[in-house]
C-alpha cells in the first residue's frame, strides 16, 4: 500500500534524505568544533610562551640584581668595588648557598685592567636556579665607574636578553 497523499514511486526515492541531511550536519558541526579545538590550541601554547617569558625575564633581573650585589656588597678592604673580585666571592657556597656562579672569568681589558679600582675589566659568568640559568658579562669600561651589562635569561627554551649602559 501506498502512503495517502504522495504519488506512486516518491515515497521511496526520499527514504535517504533525512540519513544524508544528517550526515551533512554532523559533518558541519564536527568541523566546527575542530576549528575551536585548534585556535584554542594555539592559544594555550601562547600563554604558556608568555608564562615562560616572564620566567627568562626575572632570570635576567635576578642576574643584574646579583652582580650589582657583589659589587657594592662584597667588597675586599683593600678594592674600591667587588665587581673584579665576583668570581672569588660568588663561587663560595657560604655566601651564596642557592646561587653561586659557574664558569666565572675576570677580563683585564688593558694591562693594568681589573686592579683595585676594577676599571677597564670584563667578567662573565654563569648562573642557575630554579629551572631558570643566567648569563652575565659585564664591563667596567676606563676612566668610569659604571659598568654595561649584557645579560641573557633562560627557562624552558625561551630566552629573553638585556643590555644595560
Amino acid at each position: 500500500m501506498q502512503p495517502s497523499g504522495c504519488p506512486a514511486g516518491q515515497a521511496n526515492s526520499e527514504r535517504g534524505v533525512s540519513l544524508i541531511i544528517i550526515f551533512l550536519i554532523m559533518t558541519v558541526m564536527m568541523a566546527v568544533v575542530l576549528s575551536i579545538s585548534l585556535i584554542l590550541f594555539d592559544e594555550v601554547k601562547i600563554i604558556s610562551g608568555i608564562g615562560n617569558s616572564v620566567f627568562s625575564f626575572y632570570a635576567v633581573d635576578t642576574g643584574i640584581e646579583k652582580t650589582l650585589y657583589f659589587d657594592r656588597k662584597i667588597v675586599e678592604p683593600q678594592d674600591t668595588r667587588g665587581l673584579c673580585n665576583i668570581c672569588s666571592s660568588c663561587n663560595d657556597p657560604s655566601i651564596d648557598p642557592v646561587h653561586y656562579c659557574n664558569s666565572c672569568t675576570v677580563t683585564p681589558l688593558e694591562v693594568d685592567g681589573c686592579g683595585s679600582t676594577c676599571n677597564n675589566c670584563r667578567i662573565d659568568y654563569e648562573s642557575v636556579f630554579a629551572g631558570s640559568n643566567y648569563s652575565i658579562s659585564a664591563t667596567v669600561p676606563s676612566l668610569d665607574l659604571d659598568f654595561n651589562f649584557d645579560v641573557k635569561g633562560i627557562y624552558k627554551e625561551v630566552t629573553r636578553k638585556i643590555q644595560l649602559k
